[in-house]
């Protein structure tokens, strides 16, 4: 039963084209999995794999805009900034 119901969902996975989910198995190491469901609050191993990869996009979204360091031009003022909030 188990193994039709995962042969289902890998079927509809395959064919789904706006499937924004994926059946994926991971091997991973279970202290740093059950680590990181302590430290993080959630639930599940799903949500903390997710959570992780949308940290490491943001990390190098990160990276890409810190080569724009010191090479665009800013006019303002900083301290009128800051008073107005």
């Amino acid at each position: 039963m188990i193994m039709g119901t995962l042969n289902n969902r890998l079927d509809e996975a395959r064919n789904s084209e706006t499937s924004s989910e994926h059946l994926t198995q991971l091997a991973s190491d279970e202290s740093e999995s059950d680590e990181a469901l302590r430290v993080t609050g959630l639930k599940t191993k799903r949500e903390a794999v997710t959570m992780g990869l949308q940290t490491l996009l943001r990390l190098r979204r990160q990276e890409e805009i810190r080569h724009f360091r010191g090479k665009l031009d800013w006019e303002g003022d900083l301290n009128a900034m800051r008073q107005d909030g």
